[in-house]
């Protein structure tokens, strides 16, 4: 699980780094899935936020579960791409 925040006094926009880290994590193979109500529980029991090693001060603003993929589909769906011809 990775845990995105961010320091109290800066508005640092933490789903774009999570956005990021979930195209790396598709690149290595992992699953990701995006998850509002760790960071939920992480508000309301301070405990959670020392042991997901969230620094004092800090608050978070979304995570994410990573994992491999218990299924491993063989056939993906066959699409056709149009090309595309621009002559000025």
């Amino acid at each position: 699980m990775l845990v995105f925040h961010h320091p109290m006094e800066d508005s640092v926009d933490c789903y774009l780094a999570a956005s990021f880290a979930s195209i790396a994590a598709e690149s290595v193979g992992l699953g990701a899935c995006m998850n509002g109500m760790l960071v939920a529980a992480m508000q309301q029991d301070t405990a959670l936020k020392v042991r997901w090693g969230v620094p004092k001060g800090n608050i978070g603003q979304c995570s994410m579960i990573l994992g491999y993929p218990a299924v491993k589909y063989l056939n993906s769906i066959r699409r056709r791409f149009f090309s595309v011809d621009c002559r000025s």
